[in-house]
């Protein structure tokens, strides 16, 4: 049996939870922040689901590889693949009819396209999964008594009782957790209810949540605030 090198467990509520109000306590996940170990056997977990999110820069360098190779007069395609990507936020409506016809082209006729969108449906529908079957370890105001499987994960009937906002959000914190930095360790404590002004879905996991099942067409419609992957 592989080593564990961290047993302290997070306390977590979900941001959309904190603040009070409801009939009842928000509920607290207690979560395990990974080692190098578990978070090897959970990126195995992603491999073996062929999950990856790819950036919407190998998307688009990819849709470039598309268009190249087809052999036609692709130059206005390529001047909109550019601005999709560089200017977002200065494309007319026509033009987002544009990509969206080239985007449903790309999808149907361009095996590589295709499936670099699917692994990256994948990863955003399954990363929340993956993550808290392995590292959620129990709750507290749950919907009831929390009970582990027999090989130490988190069985699907107790996934299944988990709100999928609160899910998403676990998913999220727990892959932020495993990516910390050294320096940033000691503030690794998720907050209760009693600190309902601090972030802790970041900026990426609420990207990765609004491009669940899509591929680069959220390009056309975000911001042109950048988001790290």
């Amino acid at each position: 049996m592989i080593p564990s090198l961290s047993t302290h467990l997070v306390r977590y509520t979900p941001p959309h939870r904190q603040g009070g109000g409801g009939e009842k306590p928000a509920t607290v996940y207690l979560l395990k922040p990974a080692d190098v170990f578990e978070r090897a056997l959970y990126e195995s977990d992603m491999d073996r689901f062929g999950c990856r999110f790819h950036s919407d820069t190998e998307l688009f360098d990819e849709a470039r590889a598309a268009l190249k190779a087809s052999g036609g007069d692709v130059a206005l395609l390529f001047d909109l693949v550019d601005q999709v990507q560089m200017v977002p936020d200065s494309l007319d409506d026509n033009q987002r009819q544009r990509w969206d016809r080239l985007e449903r082209s790309l999808v149907e006729d361009w095996p590589a396209y295709r499936e670099m969108v699917a692994m990256r449906s994948r990863y955003v529908r399954l990363m929340p999964l993956c993550a808290a079957r392995r590292f959620l370890k129990g709750w507290e105001n749950g919907p009831c008594e929390f009970r582990m499987g027999a090989d130490g994960m988190v069985p699907n009937e107790m996934l299944n009782l988990i709100p999928p906002a609160d899910l998403l959000a676990i998913g999220t914190e727990l892959r932020r957790m495993m990516y910390l930095r050294p320096e940033e360790e000691k503030n690794s404590s998720a907050p209760s209810s009693s600190e309902p002004d601090r972030r802790i879905l970041s900026e990426d996991g609420k990207a990765q949540a609004a491009k669940a099942g899509s591929s680069t067409q959220g390009q056309v419609r975000k911001s042109s605030k950048k988001t790290r992957d």
